[in-house]
């Protein structure tokens, strides 16, 4: 499957905190995709892998009012996914070849549940209580997880571009932490924020037809010289392709 995804960043200043002052302006990243997703191989405890291709990348920074293009340096670079049937995100490998200031994928890690939001069985009308989690490493240097706590709703039938699919939303709290692990010098992350999205599924298949989101977070990076605070803000949507 191809999916086409549009995302927007906010990045606020970022702040020394215990001062206020502020290192570096607001920024806007925007970001478009196009992923080519195959299965790659099953797992023993049933879950199985995804590799996602990028097949093409535009990346663009507004600063100040004015529009600049970036360097993406992700065309032709695979990351995988190891998944549960629901879409429960284990993995994610090779994570470190997205990641980084000319790659982004670190900071635009919400492309991997954006992909898979893990969404529960769910009769139409109802609501339920499943956690969207995904963790982000980079070898044994550092890790940190992701968790929302979100509360899913199923609101019946819906028809994208003569797909029937399922249309679902959620809302909840996001929190991510980490540390470095080997990595020197030693680091911690601590977030907090909040997340919403909808979700539609094939009827038939309840493979992902579409997923818009706008999620938000206020980050702290503590370290051996002191912790800075970064407010931010993602918006926008992946789409399957015919």
């Amino acid at each position: 499957m191809v999916y086409q995804a549009q995302l927007v960043g906010v990045f606020g200043p970022l702040l020394v905190t215990s001062t206020g002052e502020s290192i570096q302006d607001q920024r806007e990243v925007a970001m478009e995709l196009r992923l080519r997703v195959e299965p790659s191989r099953a797992f023993r405890d049933g879950s199985y892998g995804r590799l996602i291709h990028v097949e093409s990348a535009n990346l663009s920074q507004k600063t100040d009012g004015a529009l600049s293009p970036l360097e993406g340096h992700l065309v032709g670079r695979t990351v995988e996914l190891r998944t549960f049937p629901d879409g429960e995100i284990l993995d994610i490998s090779w994570a470190d070849k997205v990641a980084g200031p000319s790659r982004y994928l670190d900071v635009f890690e919400v492309i991997y549940p954006a992909l898979s939001p893990a969404a529960p069985s769910i009769s139409e009308g109802e609501a339920v209580k499943q956690r969207i989690i995904w963790p982000f490493r980079q070898e044994n240097e550092l890790r940190w997880d992701n968790i929302v706590d979100a509360v899913w709703r199923n609101h019946g039938q819906d028809n994208i571009r003569q797909v029937e699919t399922w249309r679902l939303s959620y809302e909840g709290a996001w929190g991510t932490e980490g540390k470095t692990r080997r990595a020197s010098p030693a680091r911690e992350w601590k977030a907090s924020g909040k997340a919403k999205g909808t979700a539609h599924f094939d009827r038939r298949s309840s493979d992902l037809v579409s997923h818009s989101i706008d999620w938000s977070r206020v980050v702290t990076v503590a370290g051996v010289a002191g912790k800075l605070t970064q407010s931010q803000q993602f918006s926008g949507s992946v789409e399957r392709l015919p």
